[in-house]
């Protein structure tokens, strides 16, 4: 419900690929962690869908507190805020990039995930 919320601020401002860049960045960090909890943690890992979701808040944070088209350079210790945000604007094709490595990850997941879930 809360990226819906999300989604339709960012579609009233006519800015949705930046939606997907946070939500992609976002995704990439949680999975990340999830795939290392699960490999070190025996058994099921729990919550584990809130892990994408979560990263992708903590990516997206300075939209939340900071409301001006540019974000000041502090904001980039939020996995690269400002830094991804230039990167898109030089080259919108990083999102067809970042979706594949999202599903590699959730591949990857789901193969590593134990087989009791």
């Amino acid at each position: 419900m809360a990226g819906l919320a999300a989604f339709s601020g960012y579609w009233s401002q006519g800015v949705t690929l930046h939606f997907f860049l946070h939500l992609f960045i976002g995704s990439i960090a949680g999975l990340s962690i999830l795939i290392v909890v699960s490999r070190f943690k025996p058994g099921v890992v729990e919550y584990e869908y809130l892990f994408p979701f979560l990263g992708w808040l903590f990516a997206a944070t300075p939209e939340l507190f900071v409301v001006s088209d540019r974000h000041p350079t502090w904001t980039d210790i939020f996995l690269g805020h400002v830094s991804a945000d230039e990167i898109m604007e030089n080259s919108p094709m990083i999102l067809i990039y970042l979706s594949i490595v999202v599903v590699a990850l959730l591949a990857a997941y789901v193969k590593l995930r134990p087989k009791n879930q």
